[in-house]
């Protein structure tokens, strides 16, 4: 992908989430520092030294979830995926990065009540769901119905009971 801007004053969408992740990983003076470079939390050096590849993965997933790459309310994302292949302390690169929704990060911050919970679904199948807020936002549950079920208050809730 080229042909995208590059000289900051130029605000596309995709080069003001590049320059944001680059300042709170990368600027000591920045306000988000602390939560980001200061524990540690890098960007690969392909996106660190490159706009144009970090546009190019950015065009790249917008197609592929159907959004717009300029008025999209998604989010880069590098918590989830550095999470599941065991990365620590997180990177930002093309391979632990995903775009999501804000509120699907929003969830993704917050900590579980509970931690983990097992479920079975309406067709049987046992799950062991480790944050129930973004469980339930993936597939369309009310949380607080699924706190009722994981508490023993309720027995089911859209097709998904507690494993006894």
């Amino acid at each position: 992908m080229t042909g995208y801007p590059t000289h900051k004053t130029v605000k596309t969408k995709p080069y003001s989430v590049w320059d944001g992740i680059r300042t709170r990983c990368n600027n000591p003076k920045a306000c988000n520092y602390a939560n980001y470079g200061g524990k540690g939390i890098t960007i690969c050096s392909e996106w660190d030294n490159d706009f144009q590849a970090f546009a190019a993965w950015y065009l790249q997933e917008c197609e592929s979830l159907g959004i717009d790459p300029e008025t999209n309310n998604y989010q880069v994302d590098k918590d989830e995926l550095c999470n599941a292949l065991g990365i620590v302390p997180a990177i930002y690169s093309p391979t632990t990065c995903k775009l999501v929704s804000h509120t699907h990060n929003k969830l993704l911050r917050k900590k579980p009540i509970n931690p983990t919970h097992e479920l079975i679904d309406s067709d049987g199948n046992e799950l062991t769901v480790t944050n129930l807020r973004v469980f339930c936002d993936t597939h369309g549950l009310s949380y607080a119905a699924m706190r009722n079920v994981t508490s023993g208050r309720t027995k089911q809730h859209g097709g998904y009971s507690l494993k006894i």
